[in-house]
């Protein structure tokens, strides 16, 4: 695709730090890292989300999850543990419309990678604090997470 991102990156037309290539996929390191490991896994074959996705592309899927598995394991944290993460489409955060898997390593390896830029966080934190709704946070409780709603004074 003409204008993505990732795509530019494969074809060399912008460049950047490969940490592992080969025909199929390329893997770089996150720019705006959620944790101390935080690497992504992109196929060169453009897929805008996962809803694109047809059982020809099971064996893609495979190889970006076992990559994933590799790259946590030569960072040191296969048996600490590591996050493997896909964001489907703007309300879940992804922020590039090409399919890619974020794998997470480190103590911050617990929380979700943000959603999307700031400028809509913020603006989504103004729309509901203007509205008035309730405002929710995860408790950690006997190493379940929970959604608790609070309600702002506004």
């Amino acid at each position: 695709m003409a204008d993505c991102l990732f795509c530019k990156m494969a074809a060399r037309e912008i460049p950047a730090t490969f940490v592992y290539e080969d025909d199929q996929l390329f893997v770089l390191n996150d720019i705006n890292p959620q944790a101390p490991m935080h690497a992504l896994v992109i196929p060169r074959r453009h897929i805008a989300t996962l809803n694109e996705l047809v059982a020809s592309d099971d064996e893609l899927l495979g190889g970006m999850m076992r990559r994933g598995a590799l790259v946590a394991a030569e960072r040191g944290f296969a048996e600490r543990g590591y996050r493997t993460v896909f964001n489907v489409n703007a309300d879940a955060g992804q922020a590039v419309n090409h399919i890619h898997l974020h794998v997470l390593g480190g103590p911050q390896a617990r929380v979700a990678p943000r959603l999307g830029p700031s400028s809509i966080r913020s603006s989504c934190s103004f729309r509901l604090q203007a509205e008035h709704r309730p405002r929710t946070r995860i408790v950690r409780r006997n190493r379940t997470f929970r959604l608790k709603a609070e309600t702002t004074g506004i």
